[in-house]
């Protein structure tokens, strides 16, 4: 079992060489910020990478005391002194600067841009020095320690997936080879081989999330693409690494006010927060010039009192045509006149009008999501 201390002051010390990263790499783009494009490539390969090797020595060194100090908390562990993974090359170093400055030579981008993407490609590479020194030594270690990949708050779905495998890595690729430009989740190994275990990190928790958004769309169980596109579009991403329900917001104070005196809100809020307490991200939008309700592109539709086809007909029309749909969601949970079953004939009826529209939301009297299918989609 890892300490979630030791765990903790890791990756503290890792956030802190992230920083320090950044602040280099804008300060270098900056200081050559008057020389042409060749020369600015030129200056940072001669000059960068001794400032990235210092701070790769430092994570080493980091990675190197967090295993020292987990090994050490195993009784019986034996002899093993680890050592820090080689140095990180020059060569590939000035393969990720050509590379950010690519976008440069054909005027696609600017310096800041340039600032941001190759910090976060010289932030992977001390990260990866880190990485190596915990997988080489697990490697060698005659304990052979399993690795895992703990997300950091805000993680993508990405690495939200191979975060949710757990103790499952058992080589040095498969364990570091995930981590992106920017990534700041942390590879850790733990020497107790039966039962490996870090304190607040719950890939059962994950994996379960993650496949319930492709589920929710009505894409089957276990289809980890259609899960991945839907968490990606839809979900937020604390709830997808801890299971925290998000909260409803608005993109800013000015439609929170213009939102909150429309006489419709207050039943549409009470939609939006059962869609919060399954995860999904609700930041409302101003929707007056014909904009989804929400910031991911879902439109809401609470009919409390429509009882009849064509009052569910209407308010389908008005949504299938708001700009960036993406999802339209039909709340009938507090509706005393129509039961699930006839809710969702009229759904069926109408969208078969739409063949662009895949499918449409329901939330029954249960608050149960169902997936209404379009007959007529096409595919």
């Amino acid at each position: 079992m890892i300490d979630r201390d030791l765990f903790d002051s890791y990756d503290t010390a890792l956030n802190a060489l992230d920083d320090l990263t950044r602040r280099a790499v804008e300060y270098m783009v900056k200081r050559y910020e008057g020389y042409p494009d060749d020369m600015l490539q030129n200056a940072l390969e001669a000059n960068l990478p001794a400032t990235v090797q210092f701070f790769g020595r430092e994570a080493a060194y980091a990675a190197l005391d967090f295993y020292r100090k987990e090994r050490a908390s195993l009784q019986d562990a034996g002899d093993f002194t680890p050592k820090p993974a080689e140095v990180i090359q020059e060569s590939w170093i000035h393969e990720d600067v050509a590379k950010a400055m690519e976008p440069q030579h054909k005027g696609t981008s600017d310096r800041t841009g340039l600032a941001n993407n190759l910090a976060g490609k010289m932030m992977r590479r001390v990260r990866d020095r880190a990485d190596r020194t915990i997988t080489l030594n697990s490697e060698r270690d005659p304990l052979k320690p399993r690795w895992a990949i703990v997300p950091h708050a805000g993680a993508c779905p990405w690495c939200i997936m191979y975060a949710s495998w757990g103790f499952h890595y058992a080589s040095e690729s498969s364990a570091k080879s995930q981590r992106h430009a920017n990534c700041k989740c942390v590879v850790v190994k733990d020497s107790d081989t039966e039962n490996p275990v870090l304190e607040g990190y719950d890939p059962d928790g994950m994996r379960e999330r993650l496949l319930r958004c492709g589920e929710d769309a009505g894409t089957g169980v276990d289809n980890w693409e259609a899960s991945l596109e839907a968490a990606s579009k839809f979900y937020d991403r604390e709830w997808l690494r801890t299971g925290a329900i998000p909260t409803v917001s608005y993109d800013s104070e000015e439609t929170r006010k213009k939102k909150q005196k429309q006489d419709d809100h207050k039943n549409e809020f009470r939609t939006t927060t059962i869609l919060a307490s399954r995860g999904f991200s609700c930041i409302y939008l101003d929707d007056s010039g014909g904009l989804t309700d929400l910031a991911n592109g879902i439109e809401i539709k609470t009919l409390d009192a429509a009882s009849t086809f064509n009052t569910f007909s209407s308010q389908i029309s008005n949504g299938v045509k708001k700009e960036g749909l993406s999802r339209l969601v039909i709340d009938i949970s507090e509706n005393p006149y129509v039961s699930d079953k006839q809710a969702k004939e009229w759904i069926e009826q109408r969208i078969s009008r739409y063949p662009w529209v895949r499918a449409v939301d329901m939330i029954g009297h249960g608050r149960q999501l169902e997936v209404v299918k379009n007959p007529k989609a096409k595919t």
